[in-house]
């Protein structure tokens, strides 16, 4: 029998200022632990544990650690398949990255146990399409901080292109988690089909503005 691997992956905070679907920051915790081991084929999930792991689905074709794992291996030509075990540590509908965090535990998993060999902007959009499946359209705005780590900005998306930042040392982070479920496909319904020209290039100005803070560690700007 194969050994686990064990994968932990932190919640991110996204959709931060104007850097709607772009931009995204990864936290220290909370994290989910995704484990897995090689089977001979097809993707199986033994085990759901933590936090609202009974509202989970333990389906691999609608869960979006599995579908995460699927894509990659796919993508990668594996010719094997896994089971996986997973523990919650971050509360779905929290507004953390907790459906974001499984897609990219379960696509970095599976990258581990193929040796790594495709591109990680190829793991982030094998996990954002997987996040896509629940959240109601493929956003990487969770996913790539969670995977690549710091401050990412998504440049493109057809095609795809992401690359990531170091924040600066200094910079902290308070997360406020209400006792209030919000789904992100439900919280994504509400918003307006059309902005304003003004509104646009003001909030264009803010999210350059801020890559300009963040890149020259200047935390007045």
């Amino acid at each position: 029998m194969s050994e686990w691997i064990r994968i932990a992956a932190p919640a991110t905070t996204s959709n931060i200022g104007a850097g709607f679907d772009i931009f995204g920051i990864a936290l220290h915790e909370p994290f989910d632990i995704i484990e897995g081991r090689r089977i001979d084929s097809g993707m199986v999930i033994s085990e759901i544990t933590g936090p609202g792991s009974e509202g989970i689905p333990k389906d691999p074709a609608e869960n979006s650690v599995t579908i995460a794992a699927s894509e990659v291996l796919k993508k990668a030509g594996a010719d094997f398949g896994i089971e996986i075990r997973i523990k919650k540590g971050i509360r779905p509908c929290s507004g953390i990255g907790s459906s974001g965090a499984s897609a990219a535990g379960g696509a970095y998993l599976a990258h581990v146990m193929t040796g790594e060999k495709l591109p990680i902007e190829d793991v982030v959009y094998c996990a954002a399409k997987a996040e896509g499946h629940t959240s109601g359209g493929i956003h990487a705005d969770n996913v790539a901080p969670c995977i690549m780590g710091g401050f990412t900005i998504i440049r493109s998306y057809d095609p795809f292109e992401v690359f990531s930042i170091k924040p600066p040392e200094d910079l902290g982070i308070v997360a406020v988690l209400p006792d209030v479920m919000v789904a992100t496909a439900d919280s994504r319904k509400v918003l307006p089909k059309m902005v304003e020209v003004r509104d646009l290039v003001y909030h264009v100005g803010q999210a350059t503005s801020l890559v300009h803070a963040l890149h020259m560690c200047d935390m007045d700007l």
